[in-house]
């Protein structure tokens, strides 16, 4: 029992110093992924580090410190047992058997409270469980692989968990549906599985607030994260914003599930009109390496010499002529001494000197050219080298091209991630000039597009504008493998005949890669720039 609660205490006071500059840090910035990874370190490396032994050769002040409030909690909670076992007086007893009754006191509403944040917990799951059990069962064309649809419209508010998601209007079970889009995202990026780990954490240590500070913080990461994900899928943003402020009224879901309005909506909105954060500054993240060797710091032990050398010096100075470096030179003196030797005959000293000749005999010089006979002959065949399989194999018919220089676009990659579509249009010498603008996420990065099949399309009449060419790249296909351009954005142009004057709204088709559907001519038309003399 003593070693549980020193571990709870090391579990609570890891969590409070990793997530201690989380909020000053990184809370306000807008890569969502990089702050979920953040949080999720938190939660292994909280759990973790106080099992690590690390021994020392010094004493640091933390580590002091520590096992002080080690040692203090084992006296006091061990008290019961100490008097019990002690033979001393009923006078004395008697205070120590009164102290023990607060440990356990302490003991038993942790274990309470533990009990109960669990049960309230599992109320929620077997609601939720209820909630899907009494739903509709809906398909919807699509679809993952493995993701289910309910609709119950007694439901206040739509919620996801796990692969359910549980529609409260059987209108919103169709794709391109804000509210199915979001509750797709949380699905498809396994909240379920953090918010798992954030409850499990909140609920061992539920009298600790940055638990559930961290519980709060990881939800919100979720929402922010799923409405990206909508947002990306084509949806208005304008549309999406005002269907959040129509949900802000209504009740609230149950809360082991992942909920169309958990997080604050005023957050959600404040976050989809910020600016997208710099790379610079995700290396905020590095935080964590010093607080966590930090903590290690503190749970560090001196290694056992270190403390036998202090106890030796402690009992050296208090008796001197006691202590173990007088007693090794008493030792060493009485050992200096000559010792009486027994004459020995001669002629048993002859026999010993004899005996080991006779043992020892020397090996024949014959056994060196016998063993060398005995070994199986090396072929000067082995010793060339084998043709490998990749010198076997046909070098690649029609692969991809490295190529060290491109067209860099005339964006930076905040402006590109600020842009609703990955594309803009350009009309100009009869024809009309698509740019379209690629991220490099690797230093190797495979670009391939086969514009025999990309075309733009009129929506309202239908008609189809196939691609002329693709400037720079031959037949018309890009199959390149960019090199060292990682962190950049790259354009490629693509040329497709004059669209009509008519062409209000149009879809852009690009095989193998995410095409959007339909988009106002109006938004994504870039006039050139003029020319003053």
């Amino acid at each position: 029992m003593v070693a549980f609660v020193v571990y709870v205490m090391k579990w609570a006071f890891t969590l409070t110093l990793l997530y201690s500059l989380y909020g000053l840090l990184l809370r306000r910035e807008t890569f969502h992924g990089v702050n979920r990874v953040v949080l999720l370190s938190v939660l292994f490396l909280a759990m973790v580090l106080p099992f690590c032994r690390v021994s020392t050769e010094h004493v640091t002040f933390m580590s002091r410190q520590v096992a002080e409030v080690e040692q203090a909690v084992g006296e006091f909670v061990s008290a019961a047992a100490v008097a019990e076992s002690s033979d001393s007086p009923v006078s004395v007893v008697a205070p120590a058997v009164q102290l023990s009754l607060w440990p356990r006191l302490l003991v038993g509403g942790y274990v309470v409270g533990v009990v109960a944040c669990f049960a309230g917990w599992l109320l929620s799951l077997l609601s939720l469980v209820r909630v899907i059990r009494r739903g509709r069962r809906v398909q919807v064309e699509g679809l993952p692989s493995g993701v289910r649809v309910v609709v119950n419209e007694s439901l206040p508010m739509s919620c996801s968990w796990m692969r359910w998601i549980v529609l409260s209007r059987s209108e919103a079970a169709r794709r391109g549906h804000p509210v199915l889009e979001h509750e797709l995202s949380h699905v498809r990026l396994g909240h379920s599985w953090d918010m798992l780990f954030c409850e499990f954490t909140a609920r061992m240590l539920w009298f600790l607030p940055f638990a559930w500070m961290l519980r709060k913080d990881m939800r919100d990461l979720h929402e922010y994260q799923a409405d990206r994900q909508v947002l990306r899928t084509g949806i208005e943003e304008e549309t999406y914003q005002h269907l959040l402020i129509r949900h802000a009224a209504g009740k609230r879901t149950v809360t082991a599930a992942n909920s169309f309005d958990h997080s604050s909506v005023k957050k959600r909105l404040v976050m989809m009109c910020r600016r997208p954060s710099t790379r610079r500054a995700a290396l905020k993240a590095v935080y964590l390496l010093p607080l966590a060797g930090l903590a290690v710091t503190a749970f560090a032990r001196p290694t056992l010499v270190s403390d036998l050398r202090q106890v030796l010096d402690r009992e050296a100075s208090a008796a001197p002529l006691l202590s173990p470096a007088a007693l090794v030179k008493s030792v060493e003196a009485v050992r200096q001494e000559p010792e009486p030797v027994a004459p020995v005959a001669p002629v048993e000293e002859e026999a010993v000197a004899e005996a080991p000749a006779e043992e020892v005999a020397p090996q024949p010089e014959e056994t060196t050219d016998m063993v060398l006979d005995t070994l199986p002959a090396i072929h000067v065949a082995a010793k060339t080298p084998s043709t490998t399989a990749a010198e076997q194999a046909a070098p690649a018919e029609d692969g991809p091209v490295e190529v060290r220089r491109t067209t860099a676009a005339p964006i930076t990659p905040e402006e590109f991630f600020q842009m609703r579509y990955d594309y803009w249009i350009e009309q100009r010498d009869g024809e009309t000039y698509v740019k379209w603008f690629y991220y490099v996420r690797n230093e190797e990065e495979l670009i391939q597009l086969d514009g025999e099949n990309c075309y733009i399309m009129d929506t309202g009449t239908g008609d189809r504008y196939m691609c002329r060419r693709i400037e720079g790249y031959p037949d018309k296909k890009i199959n390149i493998r960019l090199m060292h351009y990682k962190g950049s954005v790259v354009q490629f142009t693509l040329v497709f005949p004059p669209l009509e004057e008519g062409v209000k709204e149009i879809a852009f088709f690009r095989p193998g890669l995410s095409s959007v559907g339909s988009v106002r001519l109006k938004d994504i038309v870039r006039e050139v720039p003029k020319i003053i003399r």
